[in-house]
């Protein structure tokens, strides 16, 4: 079976393996055991021999994820008329464990929710078919850094311009 590829968070200790029995094994780290330690993201691979004489290869693609942290980008505009330019508020960002997103009106009516980076405002009442006036709307975003599991609330407000 081939190894899997593994996605860490900056400064986890990642643990590779040779996925069968084998007699001996050299890494492209040098190292000839069965298990290796590495914290840097890339390309490992290894070469391995069991006892019968049969070799094996494979490669293990090691990728880092960055912690989020405070900085997540947010639109302050956007101008869903169609033209496929900024049609939806959307907040886009990797590594993120947990998200919702409240977008209020200026008397506090809230006119969208979600609980998905992939479910965006396109300046719909709830995204029900009414049209909201352009203007400014308010929003309260809450996410979870997947590496750190520390939460976040951002609030701010975004144009909508048709």
């Amino acid at each position: 079976d081939p190894a899997q590829d593994i996605e860490a968070c900056a400064g986890d200790e990642i643990r590779l393996q040779v996925t069968f029995d084998a007699v001996s094994v050299l890494w492209s780290t040098g190292d000839t055991s069965n298990t290796i330690v590495v914290r840097d993201p890339g390309e490992y691979w290894f070469t391995a021999t069991n006892e019968e004489g049969c070799s094996m290869e494979d490669t293990i693609s090691v990728v880092v994820k960055v912690p989020v942290g405070g900085g997540l980008p947010i639109p302050n505009v956007f101008s869903p008329n169609g033209d496929g330019h900024n049609d939806v508020f959307r907040v886009e960002a990797g590594e993120v464990s947990a998200f919702s997103m409240e977008v209020f009106d200026r008397w506090g009516l809230k006119v969208f929710e979600s609980g998905s980076m992939d479910h965006a405002w396109n300046g719909e009442l709830d995204n029900a078919g009414k049209v909201v006036p352009e203007g400014t709307y308010f929003y309260v975003i809450k996410y979870r850094d997947e590496c750190t599991d520390v939460e976040f609330v951002r609030t701010g407000h975004v144009t909508l311009l048709r």
